[in-house]
């Protein structure tokens, strides 16, 4: 699978602590092979701020006499919808969950959104916007023209603007309710993304390296310009990536609503958690995705086979890798998870394309993997 310049998978050289390889965007190993993420880790040793802290932080508005407590964002997948359990069962709240609805949620998402609401007895809405929908066509259009690991992240462009309208608007909406609560457990590298074009520590410095990447591979690629809006909702969407010191924009971005994110304070327990979503809600993964982790959404697995074409690994890989950090997975059972769930179908690909209108052959089997920038 692996393009012009890229290793194949078996060939990677891994972290020999956790698994990462050695094309890692930002890393780097010592001397007896552990690499960079691995050590800061163990420099912070990052721990869930408890779940007696969740429920002291969530007490001021229990039992408040409204019809709701709080808000819920109610992605579908695992960790949210576990959230959503927590809240209900253990905190004993009262919730009014909202789903965005971007387009690309699978059926079995829906499914699961439906079930968790019914069986908890929670009020849910759903709001949708398009934004995502409009851009990812030409996204795709324009990356297989030059492909780029950095660019992967557009895929899902106009997902997070949109989610921030949204949410900003149903908070006006509901400005009555003080909080609102999501669940996002994920023990990921949050700069992975970002890594492809700077791993600065300085604010500045990051914005300014990753403008000047990005702005470097648009003029790789003119096709990204084709329609021009493409690179406009870019640097709108940045905006809310990457705040700058602006009152007006500031003031864009900030909800009336405090976020508790649930995930935040519980420790990480796949085995817990998939026991209560399938043995009490009925939760189920995409039927496409061989692993749980973002299987709410199409695009994170479109993403993940972009990432593996051009560099022989995925997201997974990172998010492996913190499972075994926290000791809750060896090394020899991340290898073999990794291998599982980096397995992607090609029928995936060819059901996504036909979803927005790229013939495949034409799409897929024509990209220019020979002007990779790896």
């Amino acid at each position: 699978m692996g393009s012009a310049g890229s290793p194949a998978p078996a060939a990677l050289t891994r972290c020999t602590r956790c698994i990462l390889p050695e094309n890692h965007p930002g890393l780097t190993f010592d001397a007896e092979g552990v690499c960079s993420q691995c050590h800061a880790h163990d420099r912070q040793r990052p721990k869930p701020r408890g779940e007696e802290a969740l429920a002291r932080d969530v007490e001021p508005y229990r039992n408040s006499g409204r019809k709701y407590d709080c808000a819920f964002g109610l992605s579908g997948g695992r960790d949210s919808t576990y959230s959503l359990y927590h809240a209900v069962k253990v905190l004993k709240l009262k919730p009014l969950a909202f789903t965005v609805d971007q387009g690309f949620i699978p059926d079995e998402t829906w499914a699961n959104i439906e079930n968790a609401t019914r069986i908890l007895g929670v009020d849910h809405f759903r709001v949708k916007h398009d934004l995502t929908e409009r851009s990812i066509k030409p996204m795709i259009k324009a990356w297989v023209r030059r492909p780029s690991p950095g660019m992967v992240t557009f895929m899902c462009l106009g997902c997070r603007l949109g989610l921030y309208q949204t949410v900003q608007k149903i908070s006006h909406q509901y400005s009555e309710l003080p909080i609102c609560l999501t669940g996002n457990g994920e023990p990921q590298e949050e700069e992975f993304a970002r890594s492809f074009y700077t791993t600065s520590s300085s604010r500045m410095r990051a914005v300014a390296e990753l403008a000047c990447g990005i702005g470097m591979d648009l003029l790789r690629n003119p096709r990204y310009f084709l329609p021009p809006s493409l690179p406009w909702r870019m640097f709108i969407e940045g905006m809310y990536v990457f705040p700058p010191p602006i009152e007006f924009i500031r003031k864009r971005v900030r909800m009336r609503w405090k976020n508790i994110d649930v995930m935040r304070y519980l420790p990480y327990d796949e085995e817990k958690l998939e026991r209560i979503l399938q043995g009490e809600l009925g939760w189920k993964r995409y039927h496409h995705a061989a692993a749980g982790w973002r299987s709410d959404c199409k695009i994170p697995l479109l993403k993940n086979l972009m990432y593996k074409k051009l560099l022989g690994f995925t997201r997974h890989d990172g998010l492996i890798s913190g499972v075994i950090r926290r000791g809750l997975l060896t090394r020899e059972e991340g290898l073999a998870r990794v291998a599982r769930d980096n397995d992607i179908p090609d029928e995936f690909l060819k059901e996504f394309l036909a979803e927005i209108g790229l013939p495949y052959e034409e799409t897929w089997g024509r990209a220019r993997w020979d002007r990779a920038r790896i």
